[in-house]
């Protein structure tokens, strides 16, 4: 009797063992879901960056930025016909000067002589804050 059990058995588990071309069918059907998936990826990214959801223009763009420490800059951020220097730490960010966005006239440097007086106040008011 306990030779007839094990051969019992193996019988039960040849028949639900899925068969070799039928696991080869699963695996390529897996494998044709992630490509799918990753070419509809591919192509949803491309989309937005082309603003091809119908968005509007951004109102919002982040110029510049420095890091000043491991946790601290500054960054320069355009909101319509603005510039507004912000000072960003792990808990706040902090308006340190603001401005009607520069028109530069050709060849000259305007703008990067703003930042830099700009970035200079940031400087010195970080540091006063950390005394």
């Amino acid at each position: 009797m306990s030779a007839s059990a094990p051969a019992s058995a193996a019988t039960a588990l040849a028949h639900t063992a899925p068969a070799g071309p039928d696991l080869l069918q699963v695996g390529g059907s897996f494998a044709l879901v992630i490509v799918l998936l990753l070419g509809l990826l591919w192509w949803l990214k491309r989309l937005q960056r082309t603003r091809g959801f119908g968005r509007p223009e951004k109102r919002l763009q982040v110029v510049e930025s420095m890091a000043l420490g491991a946790r601290h800059k500054v960054a320069i951020v355009r909101v319509d016909h603005r510039e507004v220097l912000v000072g960003i730490t792990p808990t706040q960010m902090t308006t340190l000067a603001s401005w009607a966005q520069p028109q530069p006239a050709k060849g000259t440097d305007a703008p990067a002589q703003d930042f830099h007086a700009s970035l200079s106040q940031a400087r010195a008011a970080f540091e006063k804050g950390r005394e």
